[in-house]
This record gives C-alpha cells, sequence and structure tokens, in this order.
C-alpha cells in the first residue's frame, strides 16, 4: 500500500511546478492518489513482472448496458451521468430513462411577448 498525505482529509498537499529535469514529472495541485500512485505503480511492476499477465473472459451470461447513474435505466448519454454495468443475462434493465425537457421554458402560461 501507499499512502500520501494528512490523516485530515481536508488538508491541501500542496502545488508543485513542472520540471523539465525529472523524467515523468508530476506536477500541479497534488492529491494523495496523484501522488502516491507512481510509486505504486512502479513497485507493482517490479514485484509482479514475472508473473504471467491474465485476461479474464467475461461469462456468457453475463452482459453489459450503459445505465443513467440515478435511475439505473437504460440511457445513451455518454457523459457523466452515465455509466457501463454488468448483469445477469436477462435482468438487466429494459426500459430506457426518459430524457426529461425543461417544459417551464416551453409553458403556455401568458406572459409578456418578446416579438
Amino acid at each position: 500500500m501507499a499512502w500520501v498525505g494528512f490523516d485530515d482529509h481536508s488538508r491541501n498537499l500542496g502545488k508543485t511546478a513542472p520540471n523539465r529535469n525529472i523524467e515523468d514529472d508530476v506536477s500541479g495541485a497534488e492529491s494523495g492518489g496523484k501522488t502516491a500512485l507512481p510509486a505504486w505503480v512502479e513497485f507493482m511492476s517490479l514485484a509482479l513482472q514475472d508473473v504471467p499477465v491474465q485476461q479474464k473472459a467475461v461469462p456468457n451470461n453475463i452482459v453489459r448496458v450503459r445505465i443513467d447513474r440515478d435511475t439505473g435505466l437504460l440511457t445513451n448519454k455518454l457523459d457523466s451521468s452515465s455509466m457501463f454495468e454488468y448483469f445477469e443475462a436477462g435482468t438487466e434493465p429494459t426500459e430506457y430513462v426518459s430524457e426529461h425537457v425543461n417544459e417551464s421554458v416551453y409553458s403556455t402560461s401568458s406572459g409578456e411577448e418578446l416579438f
């Protein structure tokens, strides 16, 4: 395990400026993950160098679908409101999340005419 930071997560780790003399320099606003990750990756690369890479196949009865994070329904959105999730075939959602349009913009209430 690699740990960089404070016990109090609200404390900032600070910022670093780019250094052209350092290969693979990590600069900018620091965080535990950003700062600790390179050390962890280097350690694990050495620790596992003689271990063969294993590709895990997804079982035939498992399907992957894109769902809406809030509702769990299917979606076609490609932004952060969606994610891929795995389901046992036949248990995945079948309905799509409705695309909400802010109806207040199109309301028929009387108001000042713009043109």
